[in-house]
């Protein structure tokens, strides 16, 4: 019993220390002995090789996409995708918002933000069919530096994009947005 403690302590042990090491960017990238090998499967496999970079100045911003509807009354509503009750779809969506938004993303590709927004759109059509135009917010989520929050600042969604698309009178029934040109 004390030879297996003593193992599972020792292997223990070594996990933390790859974890330290993977942090700190100090596991072996070139060597090509076979410990080394093990050492970067093992790394790779646990999740030891993660550089917890979620803690750094230099995680982006959170994105998400809000939707203001109108029918042909002029009643306005609001809707979301972050109603979803799956955390993944949340990550997937916000995901999609950042990198088509972020960092300029929407001036270097267009048609790409384009391509986006009518999806988005079409989505909201089918979601609210009595619905004939919208607008599409596309908004970032700035935190403030710990300095700047001892001042009062406080985090915020900041509009980054906006348009307004109109759906298609032709073709109601399948939804096809049209943005203007």
């Amino acid at each position: 019993m004390h030879f297996r403690r003593c193992l599972w302590t020792l292997l223990g042990a070594t996990h933390v220390v790859l974890v330290i090491c993977g942090a700190c960017y100090s596991l072996p990238a070139r060597s090509k002995g076979p410990l080394a090998q093990l050492v970067r499967w093992y790394a790779c496999m646990s999740g030891a090789n993660s550089h917890y970079g979620f803690y750094a100045p230099e995680v982006g911003e959170q994105y998400r996409a809000r939707f203001m509807l109108h029918d042909e009354n002029g009643f306005a509503w609001r809707d979301t995708f972050d109603e979803s009750n799956s955390p993944e779809a949340r990550l997937r969506l916000g995901g999609s918002a950042g990198s088509a938004f972020a960092n300029g993303e929407a001036e270097k590709s267009p048609a790409r933000r384009e391509r986006l927004i009518k999806s988005w759109a079409a989505a909201m059509f089918t979601r609210h069919p009595s619905a004939v135009s919208l607008t599409v917010v596309v908004e970032a989520h700035d935190i403030p530096t710990m300095a700047e929050y001892r001042t009062g600042l406080r985090p915020s969604w900041n509009p980054v994009y906006q348009a307004r698309v109109q759906r298609d009178s032709s073709d109601q029934e399948r939804s096809r947005p049209c943005l203007p040109r």
